[in-house]
């Protein structure tokens, strides 16, 4: 009878090994899961108070004037690296010594899942303070299959004995791995100095990736000074700090997970009982830090959420937490940007510490099943929906003040001014582009805030550039002979000869300088000064603009209506924004820029065809100048957004007259019913009048807010909603008084009924013209908001 083993050998076989590098990891991961065990080995000596001067992790890899077969990957760093014992440990598959609460080589599995992916063969050397040498082994794959067994010969190198560190050299390099290598060199960089910013601006530790260093990279965020106010929310400032304690939770190290919360009960009952956990479990503390905040541009891709987990960044600009998905269909709604997301994009951004959630293998995402993610993200966008009209839909009450929900209401549209804290957004990202170069004068705000304030004051003098004071002429006199004919003696007598005087010496008066002159005269347009060139241009011009407050140029009738003088690479450009010239003609002053500029640069660059470059230019620098419908639209929808937002709290305290009002119509009555069949106790408020019920024009159709704005002016005119006075019309005749509130009225609805063209136009039908004289009547919507 064959006799039965009690137990099997279930050793892999080293084609194992082969098979981890058939793992999805793209090369900057394999670099960073190396990168991250000698980022651990750095910072365990800041908790044992080991000093290691000018800290660093050297990357590189062969050129291709290197024979392909001798190509290689080295990582390197000067760490107080590990005995033989240790270092044998590390690269067993499947082996952890690090606790992975506090690390991030997380695996033991990721050192050989990144050197299997990259090549052939691997030899791995370290080495401390005092030794001989350096030690470690030689990994190569055929080896391994061809022998059929996990061992490994052991390589030395002298070394000297002040030297320490580890050293990793992959050779055979795969030919799609050497190809990311070589093509992607600059991304790699990218993503690396994203990832591991915090690592980069906490300590002291410098790496090198093919001889260039990491730089972190930096948010471009407005002060946390800055705010702005929205009605029935109070100031919402613009960054938003955090410190959230969630709790505390027990872990199982060995299975990599928290406990269930069954689980957890059967644990703690133990613990109860002896003292003690069981081997492997710890507590955990559960915190989520950083902050959140508004970016000084918006961009369509730039913008999210930064995820860090023991200072590297796991996820990087996530969006996932600017949508809400419907408990009932699991669909996922997006929340923000709605409003020109496609074309403008979002502002907010943040870096949140949340050093207690578990990561993907890839380290590339966490467990999004996991409870302690679903905490995270309620306790950062909240419960339910963020925008009003969707809450309200849902059956939610009151606001969501979570700190994403704070912010999407704060900053969601996309107006310029200090009133959304929005600069003109070409400019700001020029000068995000400035900021990243690390240029003194744009690493605060103040530009970002004047330019702001800019769109303000154009806004505040309706675009007129304001009144200039008058010139007042030469000094008046109440002497006659100053302006008199001269006195020839009239009594008869020879008049007495005048004696010839001296003639002094006078030094000539140097010619004034123009250009002073019209500075002196001017306010620099700081949104509108900055780099200009044609599509494709390398050496753009950098232009600075002014704006004539005072005086003419020129100095005949009215002058100019504007200036060019140019130097080398720096040009300045003045335009009267009261010259007639400016005031009759539809031509503004930055398309008078672009002529200036078509001649600069057909001279520098030797450009013939000036029609061709004048269009490049205005293609690149006078983007607000392009008519396009769904541009137009997103403008259009971002207007009713903001009535409708609105209209709630104005119509309030007239609650039952809108609700009769809006059943009075039996096609607002049927649209608004069907908005309202997933929310039926607000449905059943609208049928019988119910008190709440003004929470429907949360859901009403845009046109019926049209007719909201025109049934009850009286609630949204007069600085309230609109600018434009109504009530404040009072003349002593009555007849001429309701005339001119209707007139005003009327030229607000004229401009509603445009913008609600625009957006029910789905066949593009609409004409250059129309769409132009519908943007018109958008421009001077916004500029009637309060």
């Amino acid at each position: 009878m064959t006799e039965i083993s009690s137990t099997l050998d279930i050793t892999p076989n080293p084609r194992i090994l082969r098979a981890l590098g058939q793992i999805p990891f793209d090369s900057w991961q394999c670099i960073a899961e190396l990168m991250d065990n000698s980022i651990d080995a750095f910072l365990r000596t800041y908790n044992d108070g080991t000093e290691i001067l000018e800290k660093r992790i050297n990357v590189s890899w062969s050129s291709t004037a290197v024979a392909v077969e001798d190509r290689c990957l080295e990582i390197s760093d000067n760490a107080p690296g590990m005995p033989l014992s240790s270092l044998q440990d590390s690269v067993r598959a499947g082996y952890s010594g690090n606790d992975p609460r506090d690390n991030l080589g997380l695996f033991g599995m990721g050192y050989n899942i990144a050197t299997a992916r990259m090549g052939e063969k691997t030899i791995i050397l370290s080495g401390v303070k005092g030794s001989e040498y350096w030690e470690g082994v030689e990994i190569d794959f055929s080896v391994l299959e061809a022998g059929g067994e996990y061992k490994v010969p052991i390589v030395r190198e002298t070394k000297r004995r002040n030297e320490h560190g580890t050293k990793i050299k992959i050779t055979k390099l795969k030919a799609d791995a050497y190809a990311d290598l070589k093509t992607k060199g600059p991304q790699i960089r990218q993503i690396l100095s994203s990832i591991y910013s915090q690592i980069l601006q906490r300590y002291d530790i410098r790496i090198m990736i093919q001889g260039n260093s990491l730089s972190p990279k930096q948010h471009c965020i407005w002060s946390s000074e800055r705010y702005v106010t929205l009605r029935g929310l109070g100031t919402i400032g613009a960054v938003h700090n955090l410190d959230i304690v969630l709790g505390v939770s027990l872990f199982d190290i060995k299975r990599y997970q928290y406990l269930t919360t069954e689980k957890e009960d059967e644990v703690l009952q133990a613990e109860s009982e002896t003292g003690n956990l069981p081997d492997g479990i710890v507590r955990r503390n559960k915190k989520v830090t950083g902050w959140i905040g508004i970016q000084r541009f918006a961009d369509p891709d730039d913008y999210g959420l930064d995820f860090i987990r023991n200072g590297r960044k796991i996820l990087a600009g996530e969006k996932s937490l600017f949508y809400y998905q419907n408990v009932v269909t699991q669909q996922k709604e997006l929340e923000y940007p709605t409003e020109l997301g496609t074309t403008v994009g979002g502002r907010i951004v943040g870096e949140i510490h949340v050093d207690h959630l578990m990561p993907t293998y890839q380290k590339n995402d966490f467990v999004r099943s996991d409870q302690s993610w679903l905490e995270v993200v309620e306790v950062l966008r909240g419960s339910g929906p963020i925008l009003p009209k969707k809450r309200t839909a849902m059956g939610y009450d009151g606001i969501n003040d979570s700190p994403i929900g704070m912010l999407i209401r704060g900053y969601q549209r996309a107006n310029t001014g200090t009133k959304c804290l929005f600069a003109p957004n070409q400019r700001s990202k020029e000068w995000y582009r400035k900021f990243i170069r690390g240029d003194s004068d744009y690493l605060t705000d103040e530009k970002w805030f004047e330019a702001a304030r800019e769109e303000d004051r154009s806004r505040a003098d309706r675009g007129t550039g304001g009144t200039p004071p008058p010139d007042p002429g030469p000094d008046t006199s109440d002497d006659p002979s100053e302006y008199g004919p001269p006195d020839t003696g009239s009594t008869g007598t020879t008049p007495a000869p005048t004696p010839t005087p001296t003639t002094p010496v006078i030094a000539p008066v140097p010619p004034p300088d123009p250009m002073a002159d019209l500075i002196s005269r001017s306010t620099e347009k700081t949104a509108g000064s900055g780099s200009y060139g044609y599509e494709g241009c390398i050496n753009p011009f950098n232009i600075n603009i002014w704006e004539i407050t005072s005086g003419i140029i020129g100095n005949t009738g009215e002058g100019e209506p504007c200036q060019f003088f140019f130097s080398r690479m720096e040009g300045n450009f003045f335009y009267n924004p009261q010259h007639s010239f400016l005031r009759m003609f539809h031509t503004s002053p930055m398309e008078l820029l672009q002529v200036y500029l078509t001649r600069q640069y057909a001279l520098r660059d030797r450009l013939t065809d000036e029609g061709r470059l004048f269009t490049s230019l205005i293609r690149s620098n006078c983007p607000e100048m392009k008519i396009e419908l769904g541009n137009v639209q997103a403008r259009a929808r971002e207007i009713f957004g903001g009535i409708r937002d609105a209209a709630p709290q104005l119509l309030r305290l007239r609650e039952l007259e809108v609700i009769e009002y809006l059943h009075e119509s039996s096609s607002i009555v049927e649209q608004t019913a069907e908005k309202l069949l997933s929310n039926s106790t607000l449905l059943t408020k609208f049928q019988t009048r119910d008190t709440g019920s003004i929470e429907v024009l949360l859901s009403v159709p845009l046109f019926a807010l049209i007719e909201l704005v025109q049934k009850f002016p009286e609630e949204w005119f007069d600085e309230k909603y609109f600018q434009s006075p109504y009530q404040n019309i009072s003349l002593k005749n009555e007849g001429s008084t309701l005339r001119l509130r209707q007139s005003s009225l009327e030229r607000i609805i004229g401009f509603l009924k445009d913008a609600l063209r625009v957006v029910q136009d789905q066949s593009s039908s609409m004409t250059k013209d129309e769409l132009a004289h519908c943007e018109q009547s958008l421009k001077l919507l916004e500029k009637e908001i309060i």
